[in-house]
């Protein structure tokens, strides 16, 4: 559905949106988040998100387990396609500390 054209009525009635000739439904949709997106307000947030959600994906969640003992759990985590490959570890950055002195701070004068 998407990716269907959209009927002229439409683009035309959001050209001054930024919806160009034989855009599709797609095209409509991204012009209008983007206009909600920037028009600062409550709902822009929300706009922004899903804006930042079709273009990157979806965030990474977090999650935190607490437990009132001491207790083993398992947990099994899937993933829909591939898992990428880790990338090679690079060597770490050979650093010698060096001494610093501290200067109390000049007293100002009363």
């Amino acid at each position: 559905m998407l990716e269907t054209k959209a009927p002229r009525e439409f683009v035309k009635a959001l050209k001054k949106f930024g919806v160009k000739k034989g855009a599709t439904f797609a095209d409509i949709n991204a012009a209008m988040l983007e206009r909600l997106a920037l028009d600062g307000k409550p709902h822009s947030i929300a706009a922004i998100k899903e804006l930042r959600e079709s273009v990157g994906g979806k965030a990474a969640q977090r999650i935190e387990l607490y437990a009132r003992e001491d207790r083993q759990i398992r947990l099994e985590v899937s993933f829909d396609g591939d898992v990428p490959a880790m990338p090679e570890a690079s060597k770490p950055i050979d650093v010698t500390p060096k001494l610093v002195e501290e200067t109390a701070p000049a007293k100002p004068e009363q």
